[in-house]
């Protein structure tokens, strides 16, 4: 339910029910399905989420809300995952675009690559950070804010993090996918050329 600043806490608010039946894409079933979203006129209050559902399935069902921009993508990967090589794999997600109207999914990406222009170091017993971000034409890009990092903490690193811009070929709304962050042991990280496990 959306409610309205102005209106009494305790007032009754329009409420908005949709009844979709799940269809889930041929390359995967462990995923997030958008169903319904809502882009208030005005400023407003989330007060209460209420879901009913009718499973008629044996798979187990998991209902989530989430407020985001509307450049920002929807149902965050549940995964970033290294290896022994310098790409790094990314869960598959969905992504809204600009303004909010039609939602994309991401199939999973097996070997993303940093992004030339945007590479950096992570300096030895330090922490990095790079956002991963999303474009209109669903091109995948690794941004950073600085090409030499050396935080003490992940958490300091978190803080660093970039907003979400444009970068090589990109085009259109650039959105949040993951943040990604590096802990350098043994060696500097150098993205594209140290393996990212």
């Amino acid at each position: 339910m959306l409610q309205d600043r102005n209106v009494h806490r305790d007032a009754q608010a329009l409420r908005k029910a949709v009844t979709v039946p799940l269809i889930v894409p041929a390359f995967g079933v462990n995923q997030d399905e958008p169903i319904f979203s809502v882009i208030p006129r005005y400023n407003f209050r989330l007060t209460d989420i209420n879901t009913f559902v009718n499973n008629l399935a044996t798979a187990v069902l998991t209902v989530g809300a989430q407020v985001v921009e509307p450049s920002a993508v929807a149902g965050n990967p549940r995964l970033l995952q290294g290896g022994a090589v310098t790409t790094f794999l990314i869960d598959e997600f969905w992504r809204r675009n600009g303004t909010g109207t039609a939602f994309t999914n991401i199939a999973p990406t097996a070997a993303q690559a940093f992004t030339a222009g945007e590479l950096f170091t992570v300096l030895d017993g330090f922490w990095g950070v790079a956002l991963v971000v999303v474009d209109n034409s669903n091109l995948i890009g690794v941004i950073s804010n600085s090409p030499v990092q050396a935080f003490a903490t992940e958490e300091l690193a978190i803080a660093a993090c970039p907003e979400p811009r444009a970068f090589t070929g990109s085009s259109g709304d650039v959105g949040r996918v993951a943040i990604l962050t590096i802990n350098a042991v043994g060696g500097d990280f150098i993205a594209g050329t140290t393996n990212t496990n």
